[in-house]
């Protein structure tokens, strides 16, 4: 049953995030592979600020699922493979934040 299941997640990479619970005592390995490649497929086809949000969100769900370092590393891949996105998102915040830029030389400060 638990093989038919994991094959499923295969084909339907989604069902990683309700079918984790049953898998990851004997297929620990295929989980972690198939929730990186799902979090990894959210991000390729994120487009906005709000799917970016909800690939964050899923890094979440796999941190609670995998534990604080897996998540992290795969954090860290995600700002090496994507360093646009890192900047807007970062940019983002510094708008949200109200502070105010200013010029100095080639650099922006934080005011």
């Amino acid at each position: 049953m638990f093989e038919e299941l994991m094959n499923y997640c295969w084909t339907q990479v989604s069902a990683i995030e309700r079918l984790h619970p049953h898998l990851m005592i004997d297929y620990l390995h295929e989980v972690k592979e198939i929730y990186t490649n799902y979090i990894y497929r959210q991000i390729e086809r994120a487009s906005n600020s709000q799917a970016y949000w909800s690939a964050c969100q899923k890094i979440n769900g796999f941190k609670q699922v995998l534990g604080d370092e897996v998540a992290a590393g795969l954090s860290e891949e995600r700002k090496f493979m994507y360093p646009k996105q890192t900047l807007l998102d970062e940019l983002g915040k510094i708008k949200k934040s109200g502070s105010k830029l200013i010029k100095q030389g080639s650099f922006f400060l934080k005011k």
